[in-house]
C-alpha cells in the first residue's frame, strides 16, 4: 500500500494541515470552523534544511495582532493587502500561486521582508536562494522548498521566467533520467514564490500577470539584527496565529465568492479575498489593489519591450495598419536597435502574442490572416481600451458578488 506524501501544506478531507516542523511532529490542522494544532492526519515529508513555523498562537483580536507583521516587513500601506494575499495563498494546499515580486532601491530592506515572509510560511536554515543556473537547479529547488524565496535578482532569463511560470501555475518539469540518455523524469511542482530585486524583474507579461508587484519603500529607521530577532520572536506566533485565522475564513468563504470582473488568476485571487477580512482588510481594498497593479505591470512591461514601445508611438496617429510582418519590422525600427530586438518576422510576431494583453490597455488590437494567394497579413486597428482589457478603471468599480 501507498499513502501520499506532502511538503509543509497538505489537504485534508475539511480543509488543510500545516506541517510545524518541530520535533514534536504536530500540525496545525485548519477547517472552516477554526484552527487546531494536533497529530498530523497525513503523512509529511522535510526537506534537509527545514526549521519549525512559530507556535501559533490564539488571538482575540486577529486583525491587531496581523498588523505587527508591518514592524518586520517593510511593505508600502497601498502594498500591504496584496501582500497579505499571498500568505494567505502560500498555505493554500494547492495552487496556482501568486509570485510575490519586491523590488525597491539598496536598502529598502527587500532581503529581511523576503526571510520574514518566508519565516511565516516555510522557514529554511537557508531561507533564500541564489538565482538557479537552469530548469534543473530550479526543480531541485522546488522539490526541496515549499515557498521558493529567489534573492537579489537582477534579470530573469527567458528560460527561467517560462520556468517560474509553469512552477506557480502549474505544469510539469522535465529532467534527464540518470543513467539514461533517452528516458526522461516528468515533476509536477506547483509553488509558491518569492522574487526580489533592485529592479522589476518581471518584465515579460506572462510572468509578471502571475505576480503581486510589491514596491519597497525606503528605510527610514534601521534596528539591529539581533534586536529585529528578538521582536519577531515575540510577535512571529501572534502573526502566525492570525494569518490562520485568515485560512480558516478562506476555507469557509471561497466557494461561495465570484470577483466581477474575473482577473486572470481566478481561484488565486477568490482563496485571498474570501479571507482578507480576518486580517483587517476589505474586499474592496484588495480587487482595487489588484486591478491597479495589474494595470502598472502592464505599462512596466509595454516599457520594457522595445516592440512594444516602438508600436505604441507609432500607432499614436494612424487608426490602423496592415501589412507583411517583416514590413513592420521594418518602419518599428527607427534606428539603431538593441540586442532585445527581434531577428526575425517570426520573432517579431512571438513578442506581439506576450504583449497582447498590454497593448490592449492602449487600445492596441492585432491579429494575424492568411489570404487566399496564402500570404500572412499583420493587421493592427484602434480600439476603446476599457472595452477590450480591464485597466486600473476597474479598480473604482470591481466588486465581490455572494
Amino acid at each position: 500500500p501507498t499513502e501520499p506524501v506532502f511538503l509543509r501544506v497538505a489537504p485534508t478531507p475539511d480543509g488543510v494541515a500545516v506541517d510545524l516542523g518541530d520535533d514534536t511532529g504536530a500540525a496545525v490542522i485548519i477547517t472552516a470552523d477554526g484552527w487546531r494544532i494536533g497529530p498530523a492526519p497525513v503523512h509529511f515529508r522535510r526537506a534537509s534544511k527545514a526549521t519549525a513555523l512559530p507556535r501559533p498562537v490564539l488571538s482575540i483580536d486577529p486583525a491587531a495582532d496581523f498588523a505587527r507583521l508591518w514592524d518586520h516587513a517593510n511593505v508600502s500601506a497601498a502594498d500591504r493587502v496584496l501582500c497579505a494575499a499571498w500568505l494567505l495563498g502560500a498555505l493554500r494546499p494547492d495552487g496556482p500561486f501568486f509570485i510575490a515580486n519586491m523590488c525597491g532601491e539598496q536598502g529598502a530592506g527587500k532581503t529581511g521582508t523576503s526571510r520574514v515572509l518566508k519565516a511565516l510560511t516555510d522557514p529554511s536554515a537557508a531561507p533564500l536562494r541564489a538565482p538557479p543556473r537552469d530548469e534543473k537547479d530550479l526543480l531541485v529547488s522546488g522539490l526541496n522548498t515549499r515557498v521558493l524565496a529567489l534573492d537579489n535578482l537582477s534579470v530573469v532569463a527567458s528560460e527561467l521566467s517560462d520556468s517560474l511560470c509553469r512552477m506557480s501555475t502549474g505544469g510539469a518539469l522535465s529532467a534527464r533520467k540518470l543513467f539514461s540518455d533517452a528516458d526522461e523524469v516528468l515533476f509536477e511542482v506547483v509553488r509558491p514564490i518569492i522574487l526580489n530585486g533592485i529592479d522589476d524583474v518581471a518584465t515579460r507579461p506572462d510572468l509578471a500577470e502571475r505576480c503581486l508587484h510589491l514596491l519597497l519603500p525606503p528605510l527610514t529607521a534601521r534596528r539591529t539584527e539581533a534586536d529585529l530577532a528578538r521582536q519577531f520572536a515575540t510577535d512571529a506566533p501572534l502573526i502566525f496565529g492570525a494569518l490562520l485565522d485568515g485560512v480558516a475564513l478562506s476555507l469557509r468563504d471561497h466557494r461561495g465568492l465570484n470577483l466581477d470582473p474575473p482577473p486572470r488568476m481566478l481561484d488565486a485571487a477568490t482563496w485571498a479575498a474570501a479571507g482578507l477580512p480576518a486580517l483587517g482588510f476589505e474586499v474592496a481594498d484588495f480587487l482595487a489593489a489588484y486591478w491597479r497593479n495589474r494595470a502598472e505591470m502592464f505599462e512596466t512591461a509595454l516599457e520594457a519591450s522595445p516592440v512594444g514601445a516602438a508600436l505604441v508611438k507609432y500607432m499614436e496617429d494612424r487608426p490602423a495598419w496592415e501589412g507583411k510582418a517583416d514590413t513592420l519590422l521594418t518602419l518599428l525600427a527607427d534606428g539603431p536597435v538593441g540586442p532585445a530586438w527581434p531577428k526575425s518576422p517570426k520573432g517579431l510576431l512571438g513578442v506581439l502574442r506576450r504583449l497582447a494583453p498590454a497593448l490592449r490597455t492602449h487600445g492596441i488590437a492585432w491579429s494575424q490572416t492568411r489570404t487566399a494567394t496564402g500570404h500572412r497579413l499583420v493587421t493592427i486597428t484602434r480600439a476603446d481600451p476599457a472595452e477590450v482589457e480591464p485597466t486600473a478603471a476597474v479598480a473604482d468599480t470591481a466588486r465581490v458578488r455572494l
